[in-house]
């Protein structure tokens, strides 16, 4: 039984706005047209983004109010939007060379750039962004125990976390090859379409039942499946989540070194500073100068008197104070509130990785969804290294702290303070009392030229007086390593996944020469509609199903 075409069905229009956007006034043409101004409707959130000079994009209300606007800095060729309307796409369609193969992504509450993704292109024919719902996840989720959630939240990623949802872009550049892009993480690439297809829409966005209408040729049309040889389905969307988020992690703990080892340089710089213009006044090692200090209780060279009321003084005894103890404090708080339980969270998505790689293999199946035992287990070892790594930097830098808040009180009491005094007997005495003189000594002779935080993070060979520590334990080198093995562990799963794409024509569609612009969607009824617009511009619409077509002239849709 075939449904019926049902052209007869009246459609009631409401204007919503009637006005001028601020700062209007514009010609409102088609983003795919070769001009300088586009505009897009996000129905999700009532807003329209207007492309302006082809590299802008202004954000308006519904009712005409511009919000905000981006500067996207490359031409913007299409936007789209994840299923919420919460971030958008932009890509461009120049290369990659010129900047203009990236794709961004922004939030569409404010305009803020939230990710480049790290990939690029010649050229971008088609993009889009889906939702996949699992219909079974009901059902699963009776055994899915998400220890992850059980756990204290991590800042602000994991109030990220999209509830187990897994979205995709579809991206189709100038050879002809798709790029799947998951939850903003994930990428799989090399997916080559069949001869010589050129994609115009996606109908269905279903991960395992996506259906594209494609062109081939100058009027022959078809409907192409994307379909996954696979029979473990459920199995593998968990993968692929679990994936994103070992992804999210990773790159979480990234940004976190980086940004702490910018924020303690200038600590060392500044230390550097002072202890150099220190040993310009001196002919001898500094540490020899300092113990001379601290055990007979004489400054005997007058040289340096200058250094320490004028260069150094009170302003810098309070700085190089200030400066080191915000560094000591900032180390301990990221290492063990973001970096060790982010690594945590790591070891449990990738021992639940493991133990699926098992199970498959176990229960014979032939998919191993190119989880690689060999990988997982290295990188289950350099994520426990590095909890240890980062429980000994945190015990080196407490006792550092601890050594250079001494000697600074030292440094303030038995010299500044008494180079500034006259009573310096009354002054000795009571530094005696508050001063442990085996931990200064310990820092001078340990730590004031080889710290810790010399040790953990890779300053540059530049410093005067500072040393170097041991690259082996530099921690952003260590996440290097694990960045490393994620991405070999990245390309076995991608590898699968190419060798079990199937492409299927589904129908043929031959359509009468002669039309300017074409549209396919579903009607309330769930039929297949392609909407044409002939030369004579009538409105043609096809019921692809039955291959009916029905023609409106102009005069009537145009009203």
């Amino acid at each position: 039984m075939v449904a019926k075409f049902n052209f007869t069905r009246k459609m009631n229009l409401v204007k919503v706005y009637d006005g001028k956007f601020i700062g209007g006034g514009l010609q409102l043409k088609s983003i795919d047209d070769d001009n300088d101004n586009g505009i897009i409707w996000c129905p999700c959130l009532n807003l329209i983004f207007m492309i302006m000079n082809k590299t802008s994009i202004w954000v308006y209300r519904i009712n005409g109010e511009r919000i905000y606007s981006i500067n996207n800095k490359s031409i913007i060729k299409s936007i789209c939007f994840n299923d919420n309307g919460k971030y958008f796409v932009t890509c461009g369609a120049g290369t990659s060379t010129d900047g203009n193969g990236i794709i961004k992504i922004y939030d569409s509450n404010n305009g803020n750039l939230i990710k480049v993704l790290d990939l690029s292109f010649n050229k971008i024919d088609f993009i889009q962004w889906n939702l996949h719902t699992n219909q079974d996840a009901s059902q699963q989720s009776l055994f899915d125990i998400n220890l992850l959630n059980k756990l204290p939240k991590v800042s602000s990623i994991d109030k990220q976390e999209e509830g187990g949802l897994l979205e995709y872009l579809v991206i189709v550049d100038d050879s002809n090859n798709i790029t799947l892009n998951f939850n903003k993480l994930l990428t799989i690439t090399g997916i080559k379409l069949p001869q010589d297809y050129q994609i115009l829409q996606q109908l269905k966005t279903g991960l395992f039942d996506q259906i594209f209408l494609v062109k081939h040729g100058d009027y022959n049309y078809k409907l192409l499946a994307l379909k996954y040889n696979i029979v473990d389905k459920n199995i593998l969307i968990d993968v692929l989540i679990k994936l994103c988020q070992l992804i999210k992690y990773q790159d979480y703990v990234k940004s976190q070194l980086n940004d702490l080892y910018k924020q303690i340089t200038p600590f060392i710089q500044l230390l550097d500073r002072y202890m150099s213009n220190l040993q310009s006044d001196i002919n001898y090692p500094i540490a020899n100068y300092l113990n001379d200090i601290l055990l007979t209780g004489l400054i005997t060279d007058e040289s340096t008197k200058d250094f320490w009321l004028n260069q150094f003084g009170e302003r810098g005894y309070k700085k190089l104070n200030k400066l080191g103890n915000s560094s000591y404090d900032l180390c301990r708080q990221v290492i063990y509130q973001h970096l060790i339980s982010s690594n945590e969270r790591m070891i449990i998505l990738i021992n639940d990785l493991k133990g699926i790689s098992i199970w498959l293999k176990d229960s014979n199946s032939k998919d191993d969804l190119g989880l690689n035992k060999c990988i997982i287990q290295e990188l289950i070892s350099i994520l426990k290294h590095q909890i240890k790594l980062y429980y000994k930097c945190l015990w080196d830098i407490q006792n550092e702290q601890k050594l250079f808040n001494q000697f600074l009180s030292w440094i303030k009491t038995s010299i500044i303070d008494r180079l500034s005094k006259e009573d310096e007997d009354q002054q000795e005495a009571s530094d005696n009392a508050s001063i442990s003189i085996s931990d200064i000594l310990q820092y001078i002779n340990g730590n004031l030229f080889n710290s810790v935080l010399c040790k953990y993070f890779p300053f540059e060979d530049d410093f005067e007086t500072i040393r170097i520590g041991d690259p082996i334990c530099n921690l952003i080198d260590e996440d290097n390593k694990l960045e490393t093995k994620l991405k070999s562990l990245l390309s076995s799963v991608n590898s699968f996944h190419l060798s079990i794409f199937i492409f299927q024509e589904i129908k043929s569609i031959n359509l009468p020469s002669g039309y300017t612009s074409l549209n396919l969607q579903r009607s309330n009824e769930q039929q297949l509609l392609l909407y044409l617009i002939d030369k004579d511009s009538n409105l043609q619409i096809m019921n692809v199903e039955t291959n009916e077509f029905k023609t409106i002239p102009q005069h009537i849709y145009k009203q």
